[in-house]
C-alpha cells in the first residue's frame, strides 16, 4: 500500500488511491488505540515510507499526529 500511497502523492499513477484519503484513514485507525491495528500500521505502512534521500519523502510533511507519534517506532523496526 505505501508505494500506491507515494505514487499517488507524486502524481506518477492517476489509478493509485487518493493519498490524503489514505493518510486520514490510517490517522483515524491510529486514533483508535487497537493494538493490532497500530501494528499493522507501523510496520507495513509507516516503515515503509520513503527516506529523506528518496522520491516520495514529502508526503510524510502530512502525516496526522497519531502517525507522526508512531513513526520513530517504525523507524527502529525498519
Amino acid at each position: 500500500m505505501t508505494p500506491a500511497v507515494v505514487d499517488s502523492y507524486l502524481d506518477e499513477d492517476p489509478e493509485a488511491p487518493d493519498w490524503r484519503a489514505t493518510l486520514g484513514f490510517l490517522e483515524r485507525q491510529l486514533g483508535r488505540g487497537v493494538p493490532g491495528v497500530t501494528e499493522v500500521i507501523v510496520t507495513s505502512f509507516l516503515g515503509q515510507l520513503p527516506y529523506q534521500h528518496e522520491p516520495g519523502h514529502g508526503v510524510v510533511e502530512h502525516l496526522g499526529p497519531a502517525a507522526v507519534r508512531e513513526v520513530p517506532r517504525a523507524a527502529a523496526s525498519g
